[in-house]
């Protein structure tokens, strides 16, 4: 309705404008008053507006043609893309004049202009609503670039596990080795647990002491940035491995880390997705055995050596932070090469840090011990404690800066 009252009194303003212009010339155009010679009139507006072709001489697909330059002057008015007054004014009267030129020939050819220019008006909505909504999708998808860029959560590794099919393999050191046999499938990490995780979750359960929010001891060094979670100010290496921990307070961290998995609570449930990907509600998680963590280590039995590939050290440099080349500090996560472990049906991942940066707390006990057994090596460590087969020990009330952890996860 807005669109035919405007069409409706644009029209008219031009055919009254046109005609009040020729009335200077002592003749009136369009005025059924005092009606004047088609061709009089036709000669005094081509005579207005300049050299152009005469219109009285143009064929039908000419006007027709001609009537479309008029529909898209209408638009440029219409949008007013002029310097200043006088030369829209100069505008409208062109055009005024050029339409009544037309209407003059036959009264169809003002019918043929109000569905032309319906047309276009319709057609340019279109691109125009189109334009705004690819706009507000572009500048959406951007806003949405810029929040994940900007949220903390994006500056650490996602928590990308791996399920490992079930397999048999000889576990230990050589010359002490003993078949394993790994019965159910699992999930295990394919990095070693960093200082964003950790912090994020620790928030999310409620932590308010900073100790024990970020408690590593390479909390600060090159790649340290302080960040505002929830309002609680914490400092961090983001992707540098959570260490300083004891199997204490891991055990305390993964049961209240599997209380939020089964929680109902829809912001906690989008947390853990957004932390881990595949994360379902339920899903269980803990420490590996030592048989999980040395199962994955030995690329499900295949590798029989000391190191994964051979029994000497001069690769392993390309895969582990040990003490030659880490400068006795953390680096961070999935720096080295990764170790593509068969997961099974001869599928292959990338498993990294697996040897060296920290050593790796384990479920289980040391032999028959109080205390439990921690594998891989570390930074601090020479080459040969990121072994396969090797082995140590520490009290689970202890923690250290050269030691941390990756998770295991199961389904119910």
């Amino acid at each position: 309705m807005k669109f035919q009252l405007f069409l409706f009194l644009f029209i008219t303003a031009a055919v009254f404008f046109s005609c009040s212009t020729v009335q200077k010339n002592n003749v009136v155009c369009g005025d059924t008053r005092a009606p004047a010679n088609q061709s009089q009139c036709l000669n005094l507006f081509e005579n207005s507006i300049g050299n152009h072709v005469r219109i009285s001489e143009m064929t039908e697909p000419q006007i027709l043609k001609y009537i479309d330059s008029l529909v898209i002057e209408q638009f440029k008015i219409q949008s007013n893309k002029y310097e200043n007054k006088n030369q829209f004014n100069q505008a409208v009267e062109t055009f005024s004049k050029a339409l009544n030129k037309i209407i003059l020939i036959d009264q169809k050819y003002l019918d043929i202009f109000k569905q032309k220019f319906a047309e276009k008006w319709t057609d340019e909505n279109i691109k125009s609503t189109n334009k705004i909504k690819k706009e507000r999708e572009h500048n959406k998808e951007k806003q949405r670039i810029i929040e994940e860029s900007l949220e903390p959560m994006n500056m650490a590794k996602k928590m990308i596990f791996f399920e490992i099919k079930p397999g048999q393999f000889l576990m230990g050191e050589q010359g002490q080795q003993k078949s394993k046999k790994i019965k159910k499938s699992f999930y295990m990490m394919n990095t070693q647990f960093t200082q964003m995780m950790w912090v994020r979750l620790q928030i999310a359960m409620g932590e308010t002491d900073l100790n024990k929010i970020n408690p590593s001891k390479f909390k600060l060094g090159d790649e340290s940035i302080n960040l505002r979670i929830e309002n609680i100010e914490i400092e961090l290496q983001p992707d540098h491995p959570i260490e300083n921990v004891s199997w204490n307070d891991i055990t305390n961290f993964i049961k209240k880390l599997n209380i939020l998995s089964k929680s109902n609570d829809l912001k906690m449930q989008n947390l853990l997705k957004h932390l881990s990907p595949d994360h379902q509600k339920n899903d269980v998680y803990d420490l590996p055995t030592e048989t999980q963590w040395e199962f994955v280590m030995r690329d499900r039995g295949q590798a029989k050596d000391n190191f994964f590939d051979k029994s000497d050290d001069s690769e392993i440099s390309n895969y582990a932070w040990h003490s030659g080349n880490s400068d006795r500090k953390t680096h961070a996560v999935a720096r080295k090469l990764p170790r593509m472990i068969d997961v099974g049906d001869g599928a292959r991942q990338p498993f990294y840090d697996l040897e060296g940066n920290v050593w790796e707390w384990t479920k289980n006990f040391f032999d028959k011990t109080d205390s439990r057994a921690k594998r891989g090596g570390s930074y601090y460590d020479t080459p040969d404690h990121t072994q396969s087969g090797h082995r140590d020990s520490i009290y689970p009330i202890h923690g250290y800066g050269n030691l941390g952890f990756r998770l295991i996860r199961v389904r119910p």
